[in-house]
């Protein structure tokens, strides 16, 4: 607690860990952990054929080109923080567990707060409850799915195609990505098991 407790590098690997665990989506998407508030990611491209019919003794009029590009990556900053007593610990019925169980609560708190943020998150929201404070720190999947490859149904029930039809308009390289899952709500998750 000497350092206001911040944590050190090593709390903060377990901590992660700890929220990968409590989370629903953050153990299943990319991490990356940032030494500074700006990181570039290198990013391969190979969409197209880079393999042609030949002759004997020719060589390749146009040899293709690696495409690399980057993807840039901007922290932003959020804080948890909480403040307990020396009383509630001391006074828990729970004695040493207690701050154990605080922790597993909080943590659990944090990572559906980081999941939502990540969703959710808009710039535009100007409300002051805590909700909209959270959301708007930056841009979540939505919104940045909005300029993206959008399948409007139109407000239709889920119904047999959809998916198909979403996956359809994936870019070539990623439709058979064994990798690829659906995030949907859990409504839509029940909407659709009751369809089959």
């Amino acid at each position: 607690f000497l350092s206001g407790g911040v944590l050190n590098t090593d709390q903060q690997k377990a901590f992660v860990v700890l929220l990968k665990r409590f989370s629903t989506l953050l153990g299943r998407v990319r991490s990356v952990q940032m030494a500074q508030a700006s990181l570039e990611i290198d990013k391969l491209h190979v969409s197209e054929p880079i393999t042609r019919s030949a002759d004997e003794n020719t060589t390749s009029a146009s040899p293709n080109k690696v495409k690399v590009n980057q993807i840039l990556l901007n922290a932003k900053k959020v804080r948890s923080d909480w403040n307990m007593t020396t009383e509630s610990l001391q006074q828990s019925i729970e004695g040493d567990a207690f701050e154990m169980t605080v922790m597993r609560a909080m943590t659990n708190q944090i990572s559906q707060d980081l999941e939502m943020l990540a969703i959710m998150g808009d710039t535009t929201l100007v409300g002051v409850d805590p909700v909209s404070i959270l959301l708007k720190r930056l841009n979540g999947w939505y919104k940045q799915a909005l300029s993206a490859h959008v399948l409007d149904c139109g407000g239709a029930n889920i119904q047999r195609g959809i998916f198909s039809e979403m996956k359809r308009m994936l870019p070539k390289q990623y439709r058979n990505d064994p990798n690829l899952r659906f995030f949907m709500s859990d409504t839509f998750v029940t909407d659709w098991q009751n369809l089959l």
